[in-house]
């Protein structure tokens, strides 16, 4: 029921979005119009990616390099034949109930403590039977305690917790410094976008010089990763102006207007043959966008933060 009133909305929204031919021309002819100018393009400048910023970003990230599951487990063993089988056996119990009950602080000295560290499946333990490791190797978050008895002693194993085996740094370092260059630059480019001091722009970054000639809109749109809220800063300038700072995919771009040239009448034809179903559908995101942030702003919604902080 309720996607149907969804989709019955979408289908009055659609139904009220036209597109003028007006709409259409002025369109096409901002895709299509050619220009010609300096470019002069601000990139920030490469990242250097330290020794410790490598090794913490692999300490917060081992399990994503995860080779093994395993955990970190601990084993007692009470000797039969040191001790004998009743202060063996009632030793053994023990340590099993407050081990149990989490209540175990002191081991007592006639206890051995025969492995304390992490368990995989092809780990092996030669001063541990076979049967015992069995035993402690089905330990979990749910059954963190086993009691294992061979002839000549008792074994006692505690889960301490989950734990994994990591591929080794030095195996990663390099994509490890890929990925974090990649961050890092992009950080650097979201601050030269916030930057509005040119000065401090051409000073602080690299700069790269370049010119166009006779390239449509639409093509310098594409080359340069213009976003498309800044194209009104292209197409809005006068031959010999110069643009503002522009926001790109990599930096910051300013471009200075030399020539413009009227579109190509036929592929401007052409054009607008398919750009008709674009504009509505980028028309229809608009207006439908503005009625959900209006039902947003009308409906009583509360966020409850603990349930959110929970999850």
């Amino acid at each position: 029921q309720k996607q149907l009133t969804v989709n019955h909305v979408k289908a009055i929204l659609l139904s009220s979005v036209y597109v003028s031919d007006e709409e259409i021309e002025t369109f096409t002819k901002k895709q299509l119009t050619k220009i010609s100018g300096d470019v002069t393009l601000i990139k920030p400048k490469e990242p250097v990616i330290s020794e410790q910023m490598i090794k913490d970003y692999y300490e917060k990230h081992k399990n994503d390099y995860a080779t093994q599951q395993g955990k970190k487990v601990e084993i007692y063993k009470i000797d039969i034949n040191k001790l004998g089988q009743e202060k063996a056996e009632n030793l053994a119990k023990d340590l099993f109930t407050k081990a149990k009950s989490g209540s175990l602080t002191n081991v007592p000295p006639e206890v051995e403590k025969v492995f304390d560290g992490e368990l995989y499946q092809d780990t092996k333990l030669e001063n541990v039977p076979s049967e015992v490791l069995s035993e402690v190797e089905s330990l979990s978050k749910d059954k963190k305690v086993s009691f294992s008895k061979t002839p000549s002693a008792y074994y006692i194993g505690i889960y301490k917790e989950d734990v994994v085996k990591s591929k080794p740094i030095e195996e990663i370092k390099s994509e490890i410094t890929q990925k974090l260059k990649r961050e890092e630059y992009q950080k650097a480019v979201e601050n030269l976008h916030k930057t509005t001091d040119i000065t401090a722009l051409l000073n602080n970054n690299n700069v790269e010089k370049s010119t166009v000639s006779d390239m449509t809109i639409q093509e310098f749109v594409v080359k340069y990763g213009i976003k498309s809220n800044e194209l009104n800063n292209i197409t809005n300038l006068k031959v010999g102006q110069t643009s503002k700072p522009i926001s790109t995919d990599e930096g910051v771009l300013i471009f200075k207007l030399s020539q413009i040239t009227e579109p190509d009448k036929d592929k401007m034809e052409e054009m607008k043959k398919s750009i008709e179903p674009l504009i509505k559908t980028q028309k229809f995101a608009d207006l439908y966008q503005m009625y959900i942030d209006n039902l947003k702003k009308k409906a009583n919604i509360k966020i409850n933060k603990r349930l959110v902080e929970g999850e």
